[in-house]
């Protein structure tokens, strides 16, 4: 008897302990750390770093192979590719400062993993083309055709790279947008902003082939309004009924807005 009663409060206390375990996950308070120094290594560290080897190691290249390229096609891809890249580096600076205000939303929990995997998967593109123009910089010799050659070899994996960030930026746009609770730093502007920011990412994936001014575009927009001095401009929106009323017509009319050209050049509260 006594060893039935002591099987039968030793299952209650193991109840007890599996219990007390699922309510504390349940209630115990959520934060959005492990996103923050998700985003915070690739940008300190990693391949969104303007210092990383890998970010010197293929700006350089791209902006050599752009002049050695006999094709129109292919320089284009370059330039969108050379300017693209330098223009994530400003996005990735922008989250960096900015994503540690998230709090923890259904948006935040479902999408960052995701955004942790893409900025992993960019960092090995990065490090494979580093890897890759380093081991053959010495084997063309300084020819111009045998260098313009290994573009083919480079590619696919500079495309990859854009791919994954700008599937990871994306994803941190919609996280920002639902999780981040200040209306000075996420209200009507930041929304066309990162809509504009998708936008141009998706003519830079699909069409970098058919004209070079797309990567360029991106880097001159991410510039007016992600640099720290560019927040300025969305830190204003709140307090200006003109920026107000161009974004409400923006939001509503997309690119055929009146105001969409002042929202590209930065007057959107003129």
């Amino acid at each position: 008897m006594k060893k039935k009663w002591f099987i039968a409060i030793l299952i209650l206390a193991v109840i007890a302990v599996v219990l007390a375990i699922v309510f504390i996950n349940l209630f115990r308070e959520k934060d959005t750390k492990q996103l923050a120094q998700d985003v915070h290594q690739s940008v300190e560290k990693g391949y969104l770093s303007k210092d990383s080897d890998e970010f010197t190691v293929i700006d350089s290249y791209l902006k050599d192979i752009s002049s050695k390229l006999t094709t129109e096609a292919e320089k284009s891809e370059v330039r969108n590719y050379l300017d693209g890249y330098s223009a994530y580096v400003v996005v990735g600076e922008f989250f960096d400062r900015q994503i540690v205000f998230t709090q923890f939303t259904e948006v935040y929990k479902n999408n960052r993993k995701k955004v942790a995997d893409n900025l992993s998967h960019a960092q090995d593109k990065a490090d494979a083309l580093k890897d890759y123009i380093n081991a053959n910089k010495d084997l063309t010799h300084g020819s111009d055709y045998w260098q313009a050659n290994t573009w083919a070899n480079c590619k696919q994996d500079m495309k990859d790279l854009m791919n994954y960030t700008i599937q990871a930026f994306n994803l941190l746009g919609d996280i920002y947008q639902a999780s981040v609770p200040s209306k000075l730093m996420n209200n009507g502007l930041t929304d066309v902003i990162f809509d504009e920011i998708e936008r141009n990412s998706k003519q830079i994936l699909e069409n970098a082939s058919e004209s070079d001014l797309y990567g360029s575009k991106l880097f001159s927009f991410v510039n007016i309004y992600l640099t720290k001095s560019g927040e300025q401009v969305i830190l204003n929106y709140q307090y200006s009924t003109v920026a107000k009323s161009k974004v409400e017509d923006i939001k509503k009319n997309g690119t055929e807005s009146s105001y969409y050209s002042d929202l590209l050049t930065g007057r959107i509260a003129g």
